[in-house]
């Protein structure tokens, strides 16, 4: 396999971009392939580990927690990993220690104020659905690129990345601009933030991405508007999570056809 990506790696990716087998973020988009699997590379990933591991966020590369530290515990200069959280409630706070040999333990920590304080609780999503999960990411994400930068090559965990709000610019109208064009620029579409939610989301869940976009009639997330957007949501979290014990399953189709009543 390794052979046949150096040969020529853009064919490469633009081959397995049309598989249903690649993570749903990167079907048809073999440019965003071939950069997770250059940064995989770097990394010391396989191509398709790059692929399973590495998320492409407001373009930008990000690899994913457990993937973050499984290349730490294994620089020659890893000694020692530990991990935990304290405290109830509202006063949950996840600690990270990591050790680099010849050095002391570092230690760094995230807690439920800090989460509040950035305004994370209120998001629908993994916040809501495991924040103990959360804490603990950006715990482990702070000490890892504070003590293994060389080993991370700069990268952020992707559990932080897709919490960054996007500050989009303010539309320009052009004087010359028709009543038609300024009726469209009124239509609010979802922001890239939104964006990332609801495509995790739709990963968790399991939802048919096919059947997703066919129902909602677009071709990419972008392209709803928050009317819909929220539709979405509520369609999305209406079916339980894949590794979630259930009694039923519930079938996409089903979903859309109650929602519709």
């Amino acid at each position: 396999m390794s052979d046949l990506v150096k040969k020529d790696p853009m064919k490469f990716a633009e081959q397995i971009s049309k598989s249903n087998l690649v993570p749903k973020q990167f079907q048809g988009k073999p440019a965003d392939i071939y950069l997770a699997m250059s940064w995989g590379d770097e990394l010391g990933l396989t191509p398709i580990q790059s692929l399973q591991n590495i998320a492409v966020i407001n373009g930008k590369p990000s690899i994913y927690g457990d993937t973050m530290i499984a290349l730490c515990r294994r620089h020659p200069e890893f000694e020692d990993i530990k991990e935990n959280i304290s405290g109830e409630g509202s006063k949950r706070t996840a600690v990270c220690e990591v050790k680099r040999k010849g050095q002391s333990w570092y230690k760094s920590q995230f807690s439920m104020g800090d989460a509040a304080k950035a305004g994370l609780l209120n998001r629908s999503g993994p916040w809501q659905s495991y924040p103990d999960r959360m804490l603990k990411m950006r715990a482990r994400g702070f000490a890892l690129r504070d003590k293994f930068p060389d080993a991370l090559k700069g990268l952020n965990s992707a559990e932080e990345v897709r919490d960054y709000e996007i500050i989009e610019p303010e539309p320009k109208v052009s004087q010359r601009a028709t009543v038609v064009t300024i009726e469209k620029e009124k239509i609010k579409y979802i922001n890239q933030n939104q964006i990332d939610n609801l495509q995790m989301l739709i990963d968790e869940r399991d939802v048919d991405y096919h059947k997703f976009m066919e129902y909602y009639k677009i071709k990419d997330l972008s392209e709803l508007d928050e009317e819909r957007y929220q539709h979405a949501l509520m369609m999305v979290e209406a079916k339980p999570l894949k590794n979630a014990e259930q009694n039923e399953d519930v079938d996409d189709d089903t979903l859309y056809a109650e929602l519709d009543k």
